[in-house]
């Protein structure tokens, strides 16, 4: 009800990144979470408020949701844009250099996918949308647990985790794709082209790019990303109702359940 999830996935893989004790970032920690959560609300009430181009098949779970609770989004985001205001001060410079950096792109993402004239020229075979929401996440987790000079540092991991990300916002356009076709022209599978099985290839390529040979697995982040996307790939083959995006979102808790096991050892 809170729009919490997508804000925990993100502090979750955060805190399974950083090389550091959680305490010497918990101000860049806070800040992703209340940033993926201004982003997560924002994204719902604009959902919300975009007219049907087709009324006839029905909207999504969450579309219905957003619809019926538009004061309570609102209400939300401004307790979050306030408590990230906040926050602000207490970030570490580069935070801030490379976090404006990262904001820049989520503006542009918005002004893409929201502008219908400019959306309609990106449609095609290529999910702009589900890649443009991966990239960002995984660069904005990284960023939070490593800082600007650790964005970069493990190339294969950070292409794992955005094509892991991206693979669940598929998953989720699959599922929606009736209603999508309707009301989101900008989602993958609201186009004519889309390929079916796109979600299971994504998530095979990062599950091959975070598998390391030698030690078999170098570390948590990896075999958290190794076991969620072995698990979408099992999950996204189920077809009824919205069993598929239900337990796709779950799974990418699994940084949760690896770190608690991990402060538990």
């Amino acid at each position: 009800m809170l729009c919490l999830d997508a804000p925990l996935v993100a502090l979750g893989w955060a805190l399974l990144l950083s090389p550091v004790p959680e305490e010497s970032r918990m101000g860049e920690m806070a800040a992703l979470f209340l940033a993926v959560w201004i982003i997560y609300l924002g994204d719902r009430f604009f959902d919300s408020l975009r007219p049907d181009k087709d009324p006839s098949p029905p909207p999504s779970e969450r579309l219905a949701w957003a619809r019926s609770h538009r004061k309570g989004l609102v209400g939300l985001l401004l307790f979050a844009l306030a408590a990230i205001s906040a926050v602000a001060g207490s970030l570490l410079p580069d935070t801030v250099k490379y976090g404006g950096l990262l904001a820049s792109a989520t503006a542009l993402y918005y002004a893409l996918f929201r502008n219908s004239r400019i959306r309609g020229r990106l449609l095609g075979i290529v999910p702009a949308k589900e890649l443009a929401i991966g990239i960002v996440f995984a660069l904005g987790a990284t960023l939070a647990a490593r800082g600007g000079e650790g964005l970069l540092a493990d190339p294969g991991l950070l292409l794992s985790m955005v094509l892991l990300f991206a693979g669940n916002c598929l998953i989720i356009s699959r599922t929606e794709a009736l209603s999508d076709q309707a009301r989101d022209g900008a989602a993958y599978y609201s186009g004519a082209f889309a390929w079916r099985h796109l979600p299971e290839l994504f998530f095979t390529i990062a599950l091959v790019l975070s598998f390391r040979p030698d030690p078999l697995f170098r570390g948590l982040p990896e075999l958290a990303v190794v076991a969620s996307s072995a698990a979408n790939l099992v999950v996204s083959r189920i077809r009824r109702g919205n069993v598929p995006q239900a337990l796709a979102d779950a799974l990418l808790l699994a940084p949760w359940l690896f770190l608690l096991w991990h402060w538990g050892a």
